[in-house]
């Protein structure tokens, strides 16, 4: 599964799509661990919007993630 992390509602600034994890390691929140790094590392600001990307369909639901 992908992930699509924005600091906007409209998805029109500046976003990350992440690398596809597997089940287990979204089990294991490596994405959570990785998404924070690249967080840091771009200076995004915080709480984001993590859309799960599912079927290739445009993303509905988020978490925000501080």
């Amino acid at each position: 599964m992908r992930f699509l992390v924005t600091p906007n509602s409209e998805l029109t600034s500046k976003a990350i799509l992440t690398d596809d994890y597997d089940p287990v390691e979204i089990a294991n929140n490596v994405h959570i661990r990785n998404i924070k790094q690249d967080l840091k590392h771009l200076d995004f600001g915080s709480p984001v919007r993590l859309y799960a990307i599912v079927d290739s369909r445009p993303p509905k639901t988020y978490t925000l993630l501080s």
